[in-house]
């Protein structure tokens, strides 16, 4: 059993000497790709200079489609329709706005709204809005919590 100890703790030290090496593939939107993608790269070269980083940015539902695919390692994306298989942790809680003029508000019911100043996702339902398109997660999202 000493010997088995002993062992471990020489797996132990070598994994705690090792430098880490290999390549990672992240995937980002450009809004976030903007924010983080240059102190990132930064900081992983000086920490780890042995990992090769590879960032890809493009929209989240192209990142989806590559992480499914296995083509990135991980990735940030604004949705959670990801195959099972995959880890999912929430970075950051975001809320939206609406802007519109105050008679198209008033024209369909919500004019508690501009008092209150809080529109839930359901109550626009009927409002005409300019959304991205169809693929789009941000669109989708607001489809499903529509109804």
């Amino acid at each position: 059993s000493q010997l088995i100890l002993r062992q471990v703790n020489f797996a132990i030290d070598a994994a705690h000497s090792a430098r880490l090496s290999g390549h990672v593939s992240l995937g980002f939107p450009p809004t976030i790709t903007a924010l983080i993608g240059i102190p990132l790269m930064k900081l992983m070269s000086e920490r780890y200079p042995d990992i090769r980083l590879e960032i890809v940015e493009t929209l989240s539902g192209n990142l989806i489609q590559s992480i499914n695919s296995r083509q990135l390692d991980i990735a940030i994306i604004f949705t959670n329709e990801i195959d099972k298989q995959w880890s999912i942790q929430p970075l950051v809680r975001e809320q939206m706005y609406l802007m519109a003029r105050k008679e198209v508000l008033e024209k369909y019911g919500l004019a508690d709204c501009i008092k209150s100043g809080v529109i839930q996702s359901q109550q626009i339902g009927d409002l005409p809005l300019v959304l991205p398109r169809q693929r789009h997660s941000l669109r989708k999202l607001l489809e499903h919590k529509i109804g």
